[in-house]
């Protein structure tokens, strides 16, 4: 567990490095100010440390959701009233799979007419 954290800092440390070598020299190279070239480079690495550590996020969003609402001491009542032009669940999965059927039916059905299919045949036989 410790060497899981250590090697997730080291990977934060790495691309936030990295990032502003990128962004510093990128911008430099483009005639920019050393200092808005670093300044940039900052915000790049910044935002790139932030986007590591939020990968590496063991909490999932539903149990981080949940714990903000709970520590906030808020309830939406919209999440607790059931909604009732919906579909139960076993009627969704049943419209799901209707339609996924449907689908394959489409794809099984030649494209086009018989006239279409026709010329179409008839120009790759012209040019045989």
């Amino acid at each position: 567990m410790a060497e899981d954290k250590r090697a997730i800092f080291t990977q934060k440390i790495a691309t936030g490095f990295l990032l502003l070598l990128f962004f510093s020299l990128s911008l430099i190279a483009l005639d920019y100010s050393i200092a808005l070239s670093l300044f940039l480079g900052l915000i790049g690495a910044g935002s790139g440390i932030f986007i590591v550590t939020w990968w590496y996020n063991d909490q999932s969003a539903a149990a981080a959701s949940g714990a903000s609402q709970q520590t906030l001491g808020t309830t939406s009542r919209s999440h607790n009233r059931k909604r009732t032009n919906a579909p139960d669940v076993i009627t969704a999965q049943k419209l799901r799979q209707d339609a996924e059927q449907e689908r394959k039916k489409q794809q099984k059905q030649p494209q086009g007419t018989g006239k279409q299919r026709s010329i179409i045949t008839a120009l790759f036989n012209r040019f045989r």
